[in-house]
């Protein structure tokens, strides 16, 4: 088995950034991933705990978000967000201002696109830095098998981009669902451990196209129906015994 592809997602919910390798602790939190979320609810604002995804902007109530482009500069604190080339804006995260400024802009331009969507305003929160934001109470990686993917394709008749599914890890060299045999099992990447702990259960984020935002493969069905499976499952979820760095072309043994 080898990693093939690493992505990682500055916003909750928004378009990932495919990098040539993740550095992680040893909880499964991805340095730069999930550190930035538009909160829906102003009353969460001052909650410490996890929070659901419900409580955000992303593609399961706003598939039109796809549409969008983001990249945060560490460096410069700076966080962008496009819709093409000419409908741009960034901000400093430093400042309230401009992440009001952010906020406001990109809703103005989400009404733009459809004026009939129901959209409330919301606040970007997230320092860029801090784990808050990932998708499940306890922190992992998420691995998907390229096998199988390739075999969903096949079944839908459609081209499946894999940045539909928001995994952080894709790899080869397993037979089509395979990777679900190894729940319960640990691998071995770079010399790190990591404990496959669970698959990924998919919910309406996936039937949503990356690029046009538009619901065009019904992804929930055609798993529980074209594939037997009693919950629609795409990709595992792993946990690092130690904190360390994996890159693509990086080999993957089973313990």
């Amino acid at each position: 088995m080898q990693i093939t592809n690493l992505y990682k997602f500055p916003i909750k919910g928004f378009t990932p950034k495919e990098v040539r390798q993740i550095d992680f602790d040893c909880f499964g939190n991805v340095q730069g991933d999930r550190v930035f979320g538009f909160l829906l609810n102003k009353n969460e604002l001052d909650a410490t705990s996890w929070l659901s995804k419900r409580s955000f902007l992303t593609l399961q109530g706003n598939p039109l978000i796809a549409k969008f482009n983001s990249n945060f500069d560490e460096a410069k604190s700076q966080l962008h967000i496009s819709l093409n080339s000419n409908i741009s804006a960034t901000a400093d995260i430093r400042k309230i201002s401009d992440r009001i400024y952010l906020s406001n802009w990109l809703r103005e331009q989400l009404l733009e696109i459809d004026s009939s969507i129901n959209i409330p305003p919301f606040t970007l929160i997230g320092d860029g830095h801090t784990y808050r934001f990932h998708d499940r109470e306890q922190s992992s990686i998420s691995i998907m098998s390229a096998s199988s993917l390739k075999v969903f394709e096949e079944t839908a008749g459609v081209k499946i981009d894999e940045r539909r599914f928001r995994m952080n890890m894709t790899i080869n060299g397993l037979d089509p669902w395979q990777e679900l045999d190894l729940i319960g099992s640990a691998i071995r990447i770079n010399n790190i451990e990591f404990n496959v702990v669970g698959p990924v259960v998919r919910c309406l984020a996936t039937h949503v196209n990356p690029d046009t935002g538009e619901r065009d493969c019904e992804v929930m069905s055609i798993l529980t129906k074209e594939f037997s499976q009693e919950r629609p499952v795409m990709g595992v979820l792993a946990v690092p015994a130690q904190e360390g760095t994996v890159a693509i072309g990086d080999r993957i043994d089973i313990v």
